[in-house]
């Protein structure tokens, strides 16, 4: 179960790139530059009305009421950074009053251009748990795990607490390794600038989007080295090609990493290298993943399986007590011990776990319903469990 959640990298865990956008060189935020996420973003004890809304943002999409979280993003931010972003690419200096007036006039729809494509995304990230907040700079991070079918990834918002309302300023998906305004930015810059200079040649990697499979590989190809490194043709490459083909992730992997450097794509590259149970691969990127995010139990609990399936007992259950001691407050994290306490043929330590989640988070824990799931099906036919059902009902 776990080992599905990550392995399988599916066209809903990357962005879509929309090139229909108008932006107001009003707003441009003169020397803006964004950040990559790292392990210099530091977990901090949120106050009680950042993690209500925090968890309010993953309470409403989960619902299916992603226009909530729309209605939190601040737009005049956001279109200050894509400006920023567009600028950089084609500086609104280098066009005639002609292209910045008519630029100006279609941020008039902007609005509901960008809410329709902000509630299409969001819609389309799967579930979402709340996971910490960080600091970086003066800046404030929520970070989230996504679910989607067997698919994982991690989205990373930040937000402006310098009014009375928490409001989004941008978010961040590890598993395209790009901001939401970068993409926007970019994209809105090589169109302008192909536009206005009439050359359409930057614009190859756009051509991507929407082709079959091996349309795309051929598109990729072709690309200029310097496209095939940029980080917005990477993530068009790899969501249009898996978008057609799931099944090919590892060649389109292959034919992304001779061009990426040894701190991109970590997300990426650890399900990749778990889907080839290369456990020494898989172990070395958890760990980066894991000092990038600041933890997460879900990657606690695959470093743990690795250790497992090495046949190293000793760091696997120093693993697996780490991550109950230190994500202990979230049930979760007790079921992934449990599947794995039962697949290391522990059989007590697991009985043990069942008694926390009978006691501390009142769960049912029926043989009938415990035997149904086939991870844990032989922990019902074990004497400990016997053992333990009757101290229980005797109780």
């Amino acid at each position: 179960m776990i080992k599905n959640r990550v392995a399988v990298i599916v066209k809903h865990s990357l962005l879509f790139i929309s090139l229909s956008f108008a932006f107001d060189p009003v707003l441009a935020a003169s020397g803006y530059s964004n950040l990559r996420p790292s392990a210099k973003f530091k977990v901090v004890t949120e106050s009680p009305e950042l993690k209500g809304f925090a968890r309010s943002l993953a309470h409403y999409v989960n619902a299916g009421y992603a226009d909530y979280v729309v209605d939190k993003i601040d737009s005049a931010q956001v279109r200050a950074r894509v400006e920023a972003k567009m600028d950089s690419i084609y500086p609104t200096s280098s066009l005639d009053l002609h292209v910045r007036q008519s630029r100006a006039e279609t941020v008039k729809i902007i609005g509901a251009q960008l809410a329709a494509q902000y509630e299409r995304m969001l819609s389309s990230y799967g579930e979402w748990r709340y996971l910490h907040t960080r600091k970086y700079k003066g800046r404030t991070f929520l970070l989230y795990g996504l679910t989607l079918g067997e698919s994982s990834d991690y989205l990373e918002v930040e937000v402006d607490l310098s009014s009375a309302d928490t409001k989004i300023v941008d978010w961040y998906m590890y598993g395209t390794e790009v901001w939401l305004t970068d993409i926007f930015g970019e994209t809105a810059g090589l169109v302008l600038k192909a536009s206005v200079e009439k050359d359409s040649s930057a614009l190859a990697g756009l051509a991507m989007v929407g082709k079959g499979y091996q349309q795309v590989l051929a598109i990729y190809d072709a690309l200029p080295e310097t496209l095939r490194r940029n980080p917005l043709y990477r993530s068009i490459f790899v969501k249009s090609a898996i978008t057609t083909n799931v099944d090919a992730f590892p060649e389109v992997m292959q034919r992304v990493l001779p061009y990426v450097q040894p701190d991109e794509l970590i997300w990426l590259r650890l399900s990749y290298h778990f889907i080839l149970d290369d456990r020494d691969n898989s172990l070395k990127y958890l760990q980066k993943m894991s000092a990038i995010i600041g933890g997460d139990y879900e990657l606690a609990a695959l470093e743990a399986s690795n250790y497992l399936a090495r046949g190293d007992f000793r760091k696997f259950q120093r693993t697996l007590v780490d991550a109950v001691k230190r994500y202990g407050d979230d049930e979760m994290v007790y079921y992934a011990a449990l599947t794995l306490l039962v697949a290391a043929n522990k059989m007590a330590e697991a009985t043990e776990v069942l008694s926390v989640l009978d006691r501390d988070f009142n769960r049912e824990l029926a043989r009938d319903a415990l035997a149904a799931q086939p991870e844990l099906a032989a922990l019902v036919d074990s004497p400990a469990y016997r053992e333990w059902l009757e101290s229980r009902n005797g109780s």
